[in-house]
């Protein structure tokens, strides 16, 4: 069960990344019929950079490698 909330986390932080890159820098978007602006961005980035330190699963190479500390 903790497995899929992870995954279901890490997959909704790889959704919300990937929205704010097809914004082209924008600073608020629209993702799932909610508004997200930078804050959801930094938080959805730490999730991934966590879940990678975690087992190393998660791809970083699109940016998603928001530093952590």
């Amino acid at each position: 069960v903790e497995q899929l909330v992870a995954d279901e986390l890490v997959a909704a932080a790889q959704a919300v990344v990937s929205a704010f890159a097809a914004a082209d820098g924008a600073g608020v978007v629209a993702h799932q019929g909610k508004m997200l602006d930078r804050p959801h961005l930094k938080r959805a980035q730490r999730v991934l950079a966590l879940a990678a330190e975690a087992d190393g699963s998660v791809d970083n190479s699109n940016g998603n490698d928001y530093p952590i500390g």
